[in-house]
């Protein structure tokens, strides 16, 4: 395997009427492609500042970051937004999935930004659902399907784009324990596919389920851990 995500010396830092606030202080971390990597942590720990970063969607006061061999440091909005599309899927604990509108369709949304046609885009969104185990459900809104299929429909819409990173953020924060089990199983299969996963969790039972499990606390790494004798 080779280093997909390459953090080197990361700071963020806030500044604020009392001073300066670290919400990353002197963070390196790297993830190899094909990596099943749980980050978890109390809220302020860091972790979520981390995931921005890594997600592209801010970028760090001091230190470098590269994701498959690009340094993302120096990059416009728009450039980073387009490393952003094309590479990295995205999952979140309130599912963000438009309310009048069909599992197709929400699936369909970043394929449409994309401006691929439309024939394109439902075959992939079908596919996609197939993926997650939800043939059958192309019609229904998010309110005819229950918290853990609303979740699946999220998961496949951020496999849609075929990227190679998926960030999950609490993906089970909203489900009942057996539901959350069950997408964590399905991420571990779509790890198995290759696909590299880095899933954000205050839960512990949810991150005994990686191979590699980092601790975070006050803007630090704590731990970074592998556990003999998880598969993912």
């Amino acid at each position: 395997m080779e280093a997909q995500i390459v953090c080197q010396g990361l700071w963020k830092t806030y500044q604020l009427d009392h001073g300066e606030v670290h919400a990353l202080s002197d963070v390196s971390l790297q993830v190899e492609s094909g990596e099943f990597v749980v980050i978890q942590g109390a809220s302020g720990s860091g972790k979520s500042s981390l995931l921005n970063i890594v997600s592209c969607l801010d970028t760090p006061t001091k230190g470098t970051y590269s994701l498959e061999g690009v340094e993302v440091r120096g990059h416009s909005a728009d450039e980073l937004a387009e490393i952003r599309n094309r590479r990295i899927g995205f999952i979140f604990q309130n599912f963000n999935l438009l309310p009048r509108t069909s599992s197709l369709e929400n699936i369909q949304l970043p394929l449409l930004y994309a401006g691929l046609p439309s024939q394109e885009q439902e075959c992939r969104a079908i596919d996609a659902l197939e993926r997650v185990g939800l043939s059958g459900r192309d019609k229904h809104s998010p309110s005819q399907l229950s918290g853990g299929q609303q979740q699946r429909v999220a998961i496949a819409r951020a496999l849609v784009m075929n990227p190679s990173i998926i960030l999950a953020d609490e993906p089970t924060g909203n489900l009942d324990s057996k539901s959350g089990i069950e997408i964590v199983e399905l991420l571990q299969r779509l790890n198995e596919e290759g696909i590299t996963i880095i899933l954000v969790t205050h839960e512990r039972d949810i991150a005994a389920c990686a191979k590699r499990q980092i601790s975070m606390k006050d803007g630090k790494i704590q731990a970074d851990t592998t556990i003999v004798g998880v598969s993912a």
